[in-house]
């Protein structure tokens, strides 16, 4: 076994929460879902997870198969009563360290993120060039060619293929990401958001936009602002660029967990209605996740991006620098493997009026809002 997964059977051990997982493991066969039938046992999710850890990336032409690896993992450790030995997803309740076994969950995407930057992960790069959805002909491979798998995760796309709204019109933000956009939330006077959460079950919850900046210098600055986010899926390009000009005064990496929440629901395989496994990307989740932070002093007021990594996405890699002043359009960091989130926060003077509309994909660059700033117009 790796180490990473003797890790586990330790905390196991020393925790005595063989039963726990045995009876998540149960939880989850209860669902049907013919793709996780093989793991009947703590034994058999062992050696599912360890195998993992060297298994390297590819697709069958559906563009599916990374995501369901990554959806299979967290699908048992989201039953409880394993669920309840992580780290709450609740507002105000960011323990000061994250409990032995969320820690580990970061260490394990650790690891296998490591896998990842070997050139043993390239062996199947070939598979997603037949892939329709990962568009190989939009992207420039390096003289080299990937030697790695995270290097062909954070592939560069083409000039011109990502044309950016508005370059020199400062009211016009663009999409910083390709993404799918998911929805706005209006930050009351207290810095705080108001979220009806079917992921958690919960209605109306608070998230203070102090915890989602991690108390950063500027969090002040966007009472009373908009809270917005986006999900990238695994075969949308995964660098990220700013969506408005303007000096970055502040940049840096928030560790948190790498959490992903996975519900069951119906699809249509080869003709047949069965179960399968979803990734839930609700609003919550945001202000406890690893992210990244990166504050934007721009015409339009200050602007806040947040690159989020989501379940095994534990690598956020900020490329903009303190200080530099950066045009619109321009990069500002990448992810590594797997799907994620991107956030952004705007202040209430920025007068921001968002027209991306939820579940449509919008490519980097793409028109999503307008600012009119008070008193500048």
């Amino acid at each position: 076994m790796h180490a990473i997964v003797d890790k586990l059977i330790a905390l196991i051990a020393k925790n005595k929460w063989e039963k726990d997982f045995q009876e998540a493991i149960a939880t989850a066969q209860s669902y049907n879902v013919p793709s996780i039938r093989h793991i009947q046992n703590l034994d058999d999710y062992l050696t599912y997870i360890n195998d993992l850890l060297t298994w390297a990336p590819r697709e069958l032409g559906d563009s599916r198969l990374i995501y369901n690896k990554i959806v299979e993992f967290y699908f048992f450790l989201d039953q409880e009563p394993v669920r309840s030995l992580q780290s709450p997803i609740k507002p105000g309740r960011k323990p000061k360290k994250l409990t032995p076994l969320s820690e580990w969950i970061v260490e394990y995407a650790e690891a296998w993120g490591s896998f990842l930057d070997t050139l043993e992960s390239a062996k199947h790069i070939e598979s997603f060039r037949t892939d329709p959805l990962f568009n190989w002909d939009e992207y420039m491979p390096p003289p080299s060619g990937y030697l790695t798998f995270n290097q062909f995760f954070a592939r560069h796309v083409k000039p011109g293929m990502r044309p950016i709204a508005g370059l020199c019109d400062n009211s016009i933000i663009a999409s910083p990401a390709d993404s799918t956009f998911v929805g706005w939330w209006q930050i009351n006077e207290k810095s705080k958001i108001y979220v009806e959460d079917q992921m958690l079950d919960i209605k109306g919850i608070q998230w203070s936009i102090h915890e989602l900046l991690a108390d950063s210098e500027y969090a002040d600055r966007f009472e009373g602002g908009i809270f917005t986010h986006s999900f990238l899926n695994t075969f949308d390009y995964h660098r990220w660029h700013t969506p408005v000009q303007g000096k970055v005064l502040e940049s840096k990496i928030i560790q948190g967990q790498a959490w992903l929440d996975v519900n069951v629901m119906p699809a249509i395989v080869r003709g047949k209605e069965v179960n399968v496994l979803n990734a839930l990307d609700g609003t919550g989740y945001q202000f406890v996740q690893t992210r990244g932070l990166v504050v934007i002093d721009s015409p339009i007021g200050l602007v806040a991006c947040l690159p989020m990594g989501m379940a095994q996405v534990s690598s956020v890699v900020i490329t903009a620098e303190v200080g530099k002043t950066l045009h619109k359009g321009e990069e500002l960091g990448y992810f590594q493997f797997g799907g994620s989130d991107f956030v952004m926060v705007f202040e209430r003077a920025s007068n921001v009026q968002l027209i991306g509309q939820p579940n449509v994909h919008y490519n980097q660059g793409t028109w999503v809002g307008t600012a009119l700033p008070y008193g500048k117009n």
